[in-house]
């Protein structure tokens, strides 16, 4: 979060923000974010198999392909997810924007 306020500090500093940086800036947050959830979720996962294992059938607890496929995708949507808001902000332009702060 307080990389977010930086940049929106040196936002209204320098109002020549690129798109890049936007796209940078809003890929970087949401990425981050889910990176630590993704670490959160295989722990909980690893731990939680054992009692689990009586729903799943042909796959063990720890199946690595599972897990990696999982993690692809749910990379992909959270890929997705940022791009599209920070595609629509890097469009707009900072000194329009800063008149409606």
């Amino acid at each position: 979060m307080t990389d977010l306020k930086f940049a929106f500090r040196q936002l209204l500093k320098n109002p020549g923000f690129t798109a890049v940086a936007v796209l940078t800036l809003a890929l970087g947050q949401g990425l981050g974010l889910a990176a630590v959830g993704g670490g959160i979720a295989i722990m909980i996962a690893l731990a939680t198999g054992p009692i689990l294992r009586s729903y799943l059938c042909g796959v063990s607890t720890a199946d690595p392909a599972a897990f990696c496929c999982a993690g692809l995708v749910l990379a992909a949507v959270v890929l997705f997810a940022c791009w599209l808001p920070a595609r629509r902000a890097a469009k707009v332009d900072p000194m329009e924007a800063l008149r409606y702060e």
